[in-house]
């Protein structure tokens, strides 16, 4: 059971100062998410304050299957959306946008560590109001999907949509490039010493190679969308054949001692050869090792020999896996950055794209 639990069960039981203890750990970070859905920070402290106060008088029962801090975001999300039908009941037009920033730039200061940090969450207002309250309980409350999915009332399949759907790059009724997204996100995300170079981006349903100039503008593009392999989904189809999960992939294959051969560029062809190397009892470490290597190939083949100035930098999903880190770090001969977190780049980058706009 968390801190926030144990606070709330002996406030409960009549130990009063603990609530106090609740208010201090949560609730800058309950107005940041109510803002998220609200878009004005005034009247997201005022949700956050009834929020609580509900807490306080009415006392509702804690459901245990969840974290405290989602079980509370729940309740305030819900008061979050009431707050806006009674807004919209009576017209109420939002404050201007700089007094979000002026308002509660202090706020952000204090509850959000670091200057990249502190841009993002800005940037975040510029999103879909589902989206941004998705990367909200992701980006800054490490929520795990399934946390966010009960705040946010909805399934576990909804959430991963909703993350990884390119129609979040849809933003501020533009269509942005998710070509330029994916550039404008690496200036935040990437290292500090990252000298703009090339982007290999692992998404779910595509993999594509970004030449960037010094100025992170992008000079061309490669991109593979024909077919899974490469993919983000390619490795969850194999993680199921060999009975593991997506997130043991990367770690499992560092275990190996003799790589497997996975020479098949088509998914349907890879999906049957590994089938055969599990049916000839081979082990599964060495049949992901191959598998790494495989996609790692794959991609490089699509890179341009003219364009190999300045770093390397992985974004996507598939950058978190370990294992194809390495592969691709083999592969190259040289260091390969990852970019602070890679699945959320081009939703970043879109952001930023879009504030800039205004």
């Amino acid at each position: 059971m968390d801190n926030g639990a144990c606070s709330y069960l002996r406030f409960l039981n009549g130990d009063n100062d603990r609530f106090v203890d609740i208010v201090k750990e949560y609730n800058d970070g309950l107005i940041l998410f109510l803002n998220s859905i609200i878009k004005d920070i005034q009247i997201a402290e005022e949700a956050a304050d009834d929020t609580l106060l509900k807490l306080y008088v009415k006392k509702p029962k804690y459901k245990s299957e969840y974290s405290f801090k989602t079980w509370l975001y729940a309740i305030g999300r819900n008061t979050a959306l009431n707050y806006l039908r009674k807004l919209k009941r009576h017209k109420y037009t939002h404050l201007e946008d700089f007094s979000y920033f002026s308002d509660s730039i202090d706020l952000e200061s204090e509850y959000i560590k670091g200057e990249r940090n502190i841009i993002i969450h800005q940037c975040i207002k510029a999103l879909n109001d589902e989206y941004a309250q998705v990367l909200f309980l992701i980006y800054f409350e490490d929520s795990s999907n399934d946390e966010a999915a009960r705040v946010m009332s909805k399934s576990q399949r909804q959430i991963t949509q909703l993350l990884y759907s390119r129609k979040v790059l849809e933003v501020a009724d533009d269509d942005i490039s998710e070509i330029n997204a994916h550039a404008y996100g690496v200036r935040l995300t990437a290292p500090k010493d990252y000298r703009p170079g090339m982007i290999i981006d692992i998404g779910g349903q595509d993999s594509k190679i970004i030449y960037l100039d010094s100025k992170y503008a992008v000079k061309n593009f490669s991109m593979n969308d024909k077919c899974a392999a490469g993919t983000g989904k390619f490795m969850e189809v194999i993680a199921q054949i060999l009975e593991t999960t997506i997130d043991n992939v990367g770690p499992l294959s560092l275990e190996a001692t003799n790589p497997c051969d996975i020479n098949s560029t088509c998914v349907v062809f890879a999906q049957s050869e590994v089938i055969s190397l599990v049916a000839r009892k081979y082990d599964r470490r060495d049949i992901l090792a191959g598998m790494h290597i495989s996609m790692a190939r794959r991609i490089v083949k699509m890179m341009k020999k003219s364009e190999k100035d300045g770093d390397i930098l992985m974004t996507g999903g598939g950058s978190l896996n370990i294992g194809l880190h390495k592969a691709f770090e083999e592969e190259l001969m040289r260091d390969v950055y990852v970019a602070e977190y890679p699945q959320f780049n081009g939703t970043i980058g879109a952001a930023l794209i879009a504030n800039e706009r205004g």
